[in-house]
């Protein structure tokens, strides 16, 4: 911030990159699983794997916590004092982006299918439990651009033990999954915008 560079990431970066570190990496980042309606007289409930457009992310906390600071293995963080940060970013991308999404995502367990919605807005907002003590907001540009890139795909993924104990999807041996991250990280990639004026809305906290 010091020079006015802002980095905004995507939303199908953190599930490809687990070189992010435990803190930012999900490998079900923009995913959600839906109960789907019974059909043809069926008993057997049916899931459904919603998978996020791709659109710019600018992930905060909505306060400020000390912890944070290992967590991310930072030495400072940002404060935004006032909603016209987020302006002088939006003028620098506005020929490209939609007005953004502001939201605190919701919490869920994506490792089980006990509790899972029946329905949901944006897959983009859904996030698993285990990153809830982040208290994130986020922060969503969705592309002007049309892009075929939203999809529903009845999921009958098998479960696996974690390291930690916890019950999660398998992933191994699901190209298409694979496939449609790949796909997305390509078409849109993150932006480095330069909006010196936003340093007049935010404050610096060093560890």
């Amino acid at each position: 911030m010091r020079t006015g560079q802002i980095r905004l990431g995507t939303i199908y970066e953190y599930a490809m990159k687990n070189s992010l570190g435990k803190a930012r990496f999900d490998i079900l980042e923009g995913c959600c699983i839906l109960n789907a309606p019974l059909e043809g007289g069926s008993q057997q409930p049916v899931k459904q794997m919603i998978l996020a457009r791709n659109n710019l992310n600018l992930c905060m906390s909505h306060r400020y916590e000390e912890y944070m600071h290992d967590e991310f293995e930072s030495d400072c963080c940002i404060v935004i004092d006032d909603m016209r940060f987020f302006e002088c970013i939006d003028r620098q991308i506005e020929n490209k982006y939609k007005d953004p999404l502001i939201r605190k995502p919701i919490y869920m367990d994506k490792t089980t299918w006990a509790e899972v919605p029946n329905k949901m807005d944006f897959a983009g907002i859904m996030k698993d439990k285990l990153f809830q003590k982040q208290n994130e907001v986020r922060i969503l540009w969705e592309p002007i651009k049309p892009h075929t890139n939203k999809i529903d795909i009845p999921i009958y993924l098998p479960m696996k033990t974690t390291p930690e104990g916890r019950l999660a999807p398998d992933f191994s041996g699901q190209d298409w999954y694979t496939a449609y991250i790949k796909k997305e990280c390509k078409w849109l990639k993150p932006e480095i915008i330069l909006a010196p004026e936003a340093r007049e809305y935010c404050h610096m906290i060093y560890k």
